[in-house]
This record gives C-alpha cells, structure tokens and sequence, in this order.
C-alpha cells in the first residue's frame, strides 16, 4: 500500500506541471495473491486478475481486494472506501473491492469517545503461531473470535470487534493498538499444536502503563475450540474478565477517585458492587456516585448505582431499606 501511495505521488509531481491530458495518472491494483515465478516473469490466474482489477481503476486510484484490506488497518494503513461486489474477469462472480486513499489524518481521539462511553476497551488480538498455518483455518483468529463473544456480555466493557484487532496481528506494540482502537487492556498471545493437544499461552496487559495484569497457559484437545461450550475459551473468558476486576478494584481503595479515569471508576465500581466486604461496598457506592457526577447524561452509571442500592438490601447491609429502595 505504501509503495502503491508513493508511486502515485511520483507521477504526480511528474506531471505537475502538464496539462490534464498529458498528466501521468496511474491506475494501481493491489491484491494477496498466489503465482508461481518463472525464467520469463511471474504466471497464474491471480496475475490474469489483477491485470483485470487495474483495467477497473480509475485514473489515479488505488483498488484493493477484501483478501488485502481484511490484513489492513482501516485509519492506519489507509482510509478505504467500499465499492461493494464488481464484476472481475477471469472469474465468473463479483468480487468485493475497496478503493484506499492515503491516511487524512492522525489516529482518532479516543478522549471524546470517552465522554459518551466510559466502559474501558479490550482488545483481543488474534493469537500468533510459531508455524505457518496450514489448515482451512486459522486457529488463531478462532481463539480471539470465541473469546471476544463471551467477554462481549458483559456490560462493564467495551469489547472491540476481531475485525478491528485482526489487522494489528504481529503488527506492533501495545501503545499503537492504544492509539488506533482507544484500548485500555490488551489480550495477546499464541498456540501451539502437540499431537492432539491445543497449548494456549495469554497474558492481559493495561495498555498505558505496560502492566501485567495476568499470564498464563491452557491446555485442551483440539477438538474442544469447536465445540459450542469450549471449555478453553470459557476458562480463557473468565481469567481474563476476573483479572480486569481484580486491576480495577484495588485502585479506588489506595487513590483519590478525582484522580482515576472514568473507565477505571465504572469497572472498579462494578467489581465492587459484588463484593461482601462492607468497606469494599462502601467504597463501590461513593465510585460510582463519583462517576455519575461526573457524567450525569449516561445511563449505565445511574444503572449501577441503582444496582448497588438494592445489592444493599438483599445482602442485608443496609441501615435505611426505605431509603436504598427509593434510590433503586
């Protein structure tokens, strides 16, 4: 993509000071393809292809098939715009292609997100393997993709999409997945395969600071990541949601509550809405009192904060049942 975008600034400059008939504009197609390399150049059927997609392009447009763009980073890598199904010769079906367009601007601003939304962002990365991938799948992509589904139920994160994080895979470090997707936690790690035997290794890190919040393995047979109630992708889900709780928790017991970030203040205040403690509980109320003073517009806060006065009463600490009604 890169040299796609710094040849069509050659041409150009090239031709900046022609006229529009004579000016050099290219027509660019780009594609993951297969070929095989031979004494007088490359041969196959996706040669014949992008030989068709070029012919599609308009003047001075780069074309990218949804094989490349899904390894892209919308925002990143380029801006793409969706042209839908097109027909491409020699294939008998359309094929779904996207037009890109050098990056407009600096990676979004998640600050203002923020305002709206104060759930903190996990990004699950497509887990990595040592060797190539052979099979019809990616092993890799089905770890993430189950485990995005479980943690996505809960209300207290905002859980980002694998189409989002697959094409950060291997693609840099913490602080650029922080920057492109707005994430507070990362979920990275790999797999290897023993015979029949699946060999996960994860570890949960806080984005910003480059805190290890959890690190482990997990071991199932293979044939367990298929199964509609894997129990490694539920094992996997339930650490990583009971290490994010833990994180959030012990910071509004050791910090000033001004001080903490409305994602920490959500998820803290949740954890703690659970718990039996009575100074703990004490705490979650005040935390999430903090946050809706804080952002009054949202609902979820409010929500919370009900759901803590009548955890109150049911747990029976509560020293005014008329009142922690009232407040419900």
């Amino acid at each position: 993509m890169q040299a796609a975008f710094a040849l069509g600034q050659l041409a150009d400059s090239a031709g900046s000071r022609a006229d529009a008939s004579k000016r050099l504009q290219l027509r660019t197609a780009a594609h993951l393809a297969s070929y095989s390399r031979e004494e007088d150049g490359i041969r196959g059927a996706d040669v014949q292809l992008i030989s068709a997609l070029t012919a599609l392009a308009q003047p001075g447009e780069v074309v990218v098939t949804s094989e490349l763009r899904n390894r892209l980073a919308d925002g990143l890598d380029a801006d793409f715009e969706d042209l839908g199904d097109q027909p491409a010769q020699p294939l008998t079906r359309p094929m779904r292609l996207f037009r890109a367009h050098p990056r407009s601007g600096d990676a979004p601003d998640w600050t203002m997100a923020a305002k709206h939304d104060p759930r903190p962002g996990l990004a699950v990365i497509p887990f990595a393997s040592g060797l190539p991938e052979t099979g019809p799948w990616m092993v890799g992509e089905l770890i993430a993709e189950g485990v995005i589904a479980r943690l996505s139920r809960s209300i207290g994160v905002r859980v980002i999409s694998r189409q989002s994080t697959s094409a950060l895979r291997e693609r840099g470090g913490l602080d650029l997945i922080e920057r492109h997707l707005g994430a507070t936690f990362i979920l990275t790690g790999s797999y290897r395969i023993r015979g029949k035997k699946l060999v996960v290794d994860a570890e949960l890190a806080e984005a910003r600071s480059h805190t290890l919040l959890w690190s482990g393995q997990l071991q199932r047979m293979v044939g367990d990541l298929f199964e509609e109630d894997s129990e490694l992708l539920f094992q996997l889900a339930h650490v990583v949601a009971q290490a994010l709780g833990n994180a959030q928790v012990s910071r509004p017991l050791t910090q000033p509550l001004p001080r903490l970030d409305s994602n920490a203040l959500l998820q803290s205040g949740i954890s703690m809405t659970h718990s039996d403690s009575a100074e703990i509980l004490e705490r979650g109320r005040d935390t999430l009192t903090t946050l809706t003073m804080r952002h009054p517009q949202l609902a979820l806060p409010q929500v919370w904060l009900g759901m803590w006065h009548a955890l109150n009463v049911i747990k029976g600490k509560s020293t005014d049942i008329g009142r922690d009604v009232a407040l419900v």
